[in-house]
């Protein structure tokens, strides 16, 4: 990694905070990478056993927007991470980003209504 590259990116030593909230990250991302390969069959699984299968299929979002908040709080409290996403380099990222994303949803129809219509299919196929 070149020292131009370096300097871009935080490193471990300058993100600190207390043993608490990195514990709660780590922890919260090993059981998301540890358990997605058998989320399939266990929310299938579970959710026909007990009859909730959206709630089951629905746990890593859950666990994902709690990391996203954990983190968030964790990056908000660090110094050196205010001091570097307030680079040009960063912030020109960021608006490049932000434009990407923004064109994407301008220029792509939404989908809702066709998928939406595409599981009732589905359903009526394959439940009755």
């Amino acid at each position: 990694m070149t020292r131009a590259a370096a300097t871009l990116l935080p490193g471990p030593s300058t993100l600190r905070d207390t043993t608490r909230s990195r514990r709660f990250l780590t922890g919260g991302l090993f059981a998301l990478l540890t358990i997605m390969p058998f989320h399939a069959f266990l929310s299938v699984y579970l959710g026909h056993l007990l009859g909730h299968e959206t709630l089951f299929q629905a746990w890593k979002e859950v666990l994902t927007l709690c990391l996203a908040v954990g983190a968030s709080i964790y990056l908000r409290r660090s110094r050196s991470f205010k001091a570097w996403i307030s680079r040009p380099v960063v912030l020109i990222a960021l608006f490049f980003i932000a434009v990407a994303l923004l064109v994407t949803a301008l220029v792509h129809p939404n989908t809702t209504a066709y998928s939406t219509e595409l599981k009732l299919i589905l359903n009526q196929y394959f439940y009755f």
